[in-house]
């Protein structure tokens, strides 16, 4: 005899659907159990949602700066001959307060993302993270929404399904 299913109710449901919100926010971990009864036994990977979005640095303009591979260097070009960041803040840094390398944004083999302040050579302005300052070298998890100020240029982290 196979396993009964759990009956899906309107609780049942909130209850998953708000774990996978603050899962994808970073808020907390997604836990299984829930989901494991309601597809009746079938495991499923606690970080599966995270590893399918794309994630991308949105601008004041509202311009996406989108990440792609492991990991972005953050920074402004510094002429036409030498090679650029991954991500290019010029066009938003006007007075030129974002260093050539001011940080990375690396993505973990989870599909969880975090931002590390570049150490060699330190940028001269600050990386500020929800309003807090980063040393350099310093590595904090992002989450969906979370604000971030490189130089002078402010920018907002956003995770989208792809």
């Amino acid at each position: 005899m196979g396993r009964k299913r759990q009956a899906i109710t309107p609780d049942l449901g909130k209850q998953l659907f708000g774990g996978v919100l603050d899962s994808l926010a970073g808020k907390q971990p997604l836990r299984s159990s829930g989901l494991e009864a309601l597809l009746g036994g079938v495991s499923w990977p606690a970080d599966a949602v995270r590893q399918s979005l794309r994630a991308a640095l949105v601008a004041g303009t509202g311009e996406r700066l989108w990440l792609d591979g492991s990991q972005a260097l953050v920074g402004r070009r510094a002429g036409r001959r030498t090679p650029g960041p991954d991500v290019d803040l010029a066009p938003f840094d006007p007075l030129q307060s974002v260093s050539r390398r001011h940080a990375w944004i690396e993505r973990d083999e989870l599909g969880g993302y975090s931002l590390r302040v570049e150490l060699d050579p330190p940028p001269t302005n600050p990386v500020l993270l929800d309003g807090e300052a980063l040393q350099p070298g310093e590595v904090r998890r992002l989450s969906d929404g979370a604000r971030i100020q490189i130089g002078l240029v402010e920018l907002r982290f956003a995770l989208d399904a792809s």
